[in-house]
Order: structure tokens, then sequence, then C-alpha cells
């Protein structure tokens, strides 16, 4: 079950001993093992999101920052009065 979640988590150009990559992750939050389970968590950047968002989503996620006590819907109508789609 370990070397499951090492093969997931390191990538092709760390040489670090398996053991001291668990150790790293298990230090970083990402991975904890217990008695009778192992747990572990995916980290997913910002940066990652926003690049596979679409223009509409991003124009909808910055109205929502600006005033959250106003819902997604209100972001939504907000967002769709100053959304101006690219005519192609």
């Amino acid at each position: 079950m370990k070397q499951e979640v090492i093969h997931i988590f390191s990538p092709d150009n760390v040489f670090l001993p398996d053991d001291l990559f668990f150790i790293v992750l298990e230090f970083a939050n990402l991975a904890q093992i217990g008695n009778r389970m192992l747990s572990f968590t995916f980290f997913s950047p910002r940066i990652l999101l926003n690049a596979s968002m679409s223009k509409w989503m991003t124009a909808v996620m910055k109205e929502y920052r600006k005033n959250k006590k106003g819902g997604l819907s209100g972001a939504m109508k907000r967002a769709k009065r100053k959304y101006k789609k690219k005519k192609k």
C-alpha cells in the first residue's frame, strides 16, 4: 500500500529512497500511515486550476471573490453583465 502512494507522488527525476520520500510526504502532511489505514491527499496548485478554467468561469470566480455574501448565483449575474464573448 505504501509503495502505491510513493508511486503516485514521486516524479521520475527524484532519486530519494522510498522510505525517505514517504517521510517527506508525511512531514508535508500529504500522507499519513496508521495501524490499519493509510491516507493521502492530492494537492492542486491554483495555477493549474486557473489554466484549465474557461474565460467565463474565470470571470465568474473573479466576481465571486469580490462579494462572497452575494453567492455564486449573484456572481454569475454580475459576470454576465460584464462579460463579453469574443466574436469568431
